[in-house]
Parts: structure tokens; C-alpha cells; sequence
């Protein structure tokens, strides 16, 4: 079934976010570290799901008994939580299968792409189906987007032109691309570079903003260059962050979440110990630099 939107407008989204750097310095070592210890998970998953019987959905005179529009009156009733409809399968009456896959989706257990090969006596309703009034001898699984689902898949840092244009340790020689290294360093949550621009302060803090507060569609709205937030911000190429920093510029450098966990809004569960050691080993600053930039 093609997914439908919801009648009411989201919520807006809030989350922590990582702070930009503050310094270069190796103290901010044990700052950073501290940091990521203290983060606490948020038990929010990506799907919603709700079996209903098909006596309930064929008597619902406010949506006259039709299977697919039976989905909007589960948003109206709860408008904050279920977000798009992402899948609608039927499944015989006698069958417990509609009401495992519901608590097994809304336990995490189990993401959207395998109901249907998990649970084998499912059939997924298409567009002429739902249509149709409900069945009373089937049972309907209603999968939503959680609406509060925050997606921390990327992070951010938007650093002055001013700091990056530092020679930091005597081998970035003011190179943007060079100091994303440092980044990654000092982070040990921070994986691939995904994307690098540069631009006025306020529109580098609030791109930052949006994008370490779960909003990552931004991401690709300051690639296409739409959208008001981060409007002025440039995207840097492959030439130019072999260049030395713009001062004049602040320069938003966005990552991978190597810590995040996609099908559930947390953070993947580390020992304090392991990121301790992890963190240790991350940064010999100056060895991981001629690694991955030599000659620079």
C-alpha cells in the first residue's frame, strides 16, 4: 500500500546534540570522553504497528468500512505517534500471526523488510484492495513511521574558519580537509566524512543544529541547496578542502554516526571500558594524519 501522510503536522523534534569543538588542545580529551559516557539512550523505535480485526475495521462507519482508510482513523486518535502508513497486510482470523508481528514491531524485534518473509500467512493489501470494506474472518496489521522517531544517523560540528585555518600540530597547515581528520580524532563517534560546506556563522550553527538534533533530512537539503535552514552554506569540494581555511568562513563538518542505531532512536550500548580503550587508541594525532593525508 502506498504510504499515506498523517492529518496533522508533526511535532516539532528536540534532542542533545554534541557540542561544536571548543579547543584543539589534547585536554579535550577527557572532556569529550566524559561526554560520551554520560550519554543515555532514548527508547524511541522507527515503526508502529496495530492489528485490528476486520469486524472492527468493516464497522467503522467513519471511514465506511474501508480497509486502507481505517489508517487514518488510528492517526486521529493518536495524531503525536503514528506517523506515515508504511505497510497494510491481512492475515486469516484464526491466525495469531497479525498479533505477534504487532508486538514484535513494537519491541524492535523484528524491521519492517522481513514481516512479510517472517510471517508467511501475511498478504500485503495494495492500493485496489484497500479499498475494499473490511473482512470479518481476516485480521489487518497497520505499520506506521513513529512519528517521534529522531534519526541521529549523522553528527555535526561547525568550526570557525579562524580554527581551522590553524596549522594543529604542526601538520594540518590550515587544510580543511586535513582538520576533518582532527575531527574524527577527537570524536570516536564521528565515522565517514559525509559531507562538508562552508558559510556565515548562523546559518553553520543552525544546519549544526538541525542536523545533531535528528532532523538528517537537512543533510540533504544543503546538498541540493534548499531550505531555509543553513541557506548561505556552500558545499566544499574534493580541490578546495585541499586549500587552505577561508577565515572569513565557518565550516560545518558532517559524519557518520558510528554509534547510532538505525532501526531504534539510541544509542548503541557500549562497556564504559571499551570506549575508554577505543578512545585511547583513536588518537595518535600525528600518526593518523600521515596515514590518511602524507605528504600534508
Amino acid at each position: 500500500l502506498k504510504p499515506t501522510n498523517p492529518p496533522h503536522p508533526a511535532p516539532p523534534l528536540s534532542a542533545p546534540f554534541l557540542p561544536p569543538l571548543l579547543a584543539m588542545a589534547k585536554a579535550t580529551r577527557s572532556a569529550t570522553l566524559a561526554a560520551l559516557l554520560a550519554a543515555v539512550p532514548v527508547a524511541t523505535f522507527k515503526s508502529l504497528a496495530n492489528c485490528v480485526p476486520g469486524t472492527i475495521v468493516k464497522d467503522l462507519e467513519y471511514t465506511h468500512g474501508k480497509i486502507g482508510d481505517y489508517s487514518f482513523a488510528l492517526q486521529a486518535v493518536l495524531p503525536g505517534v503514528y506517523g506515515n502508513l508504511t505497510l497494510l497486510t491481512e492475515s486469516p482470523a484464526s491466525s495469531d500471526s497479525c498479533m505477534k508481528a504487532a508486538t514484535q514491531i513494537n519491541l524492535n524485534e523484528v524491521q519492517l523488510d522481513n514481516v512479510i518473509h517472517k510471517f508467511q500467512d501475511f498478504h500485503e493489501v495494495d492500493v485496489e484492495e484497500s479499498e475494499e470494506r473490511g473482512n470479518p474472518e481476516k485480521n489487518y496489521l497497520y505499520v506506521f513511521d513513529h512519528r517521534n522517531y529522531e534519526n541521529h544517523d549523522m553528527l555535526a560540528n561547525c568550526v570557525p574558519g579562524t580554527v581551522v585555518g590553524q596549522d594543529i600540530l604542526g601538520k594540518t597547515k590550515g587544510k580543511v580537509g586535513v582538520y576533518s581528520i582532527i575531527l574524527k580524532s577527537i570524536f570516536p563517534t564521528y565515522g565517514k566524512l559525509e559531507f562538508l560546506a562552508k558559510g556565515d556563522a548562523n546559518s553553520c550553527l543552525d544546519a549544526m543544529n538541525a542536523i545533531n538534533a535528528g532532523k538528517g533530512s537537512y543533510v540533504d537539503q544543503l546538498q541540493s541547496g534548499v531550505g531555509h535552514i543553513g541557506h548561505s552554506m556552500k558545499e566544499v569540494g574534493m580541490l578546495e578542502s585541499l586549500s587552505k581555511a577561508d577565515e572569513s568562513s565557518n565550516y560545518l563538518f558532517v559524519y557518520s554516526n558510528k554509534n547510532w542505531d538505525g532501526t531504534a532512536s539510541a544509542w548503541k550500548m557500549v562497556e564504559g571500558l571499551e570506549i575508554a580503550t577505543d578512545f585511547q587508541k583513536s588518537l595518535d594525532a600525528e600518526g593518523q594524519i600521515e596515514e590518511a593525508a602524507p605528504g600534508l
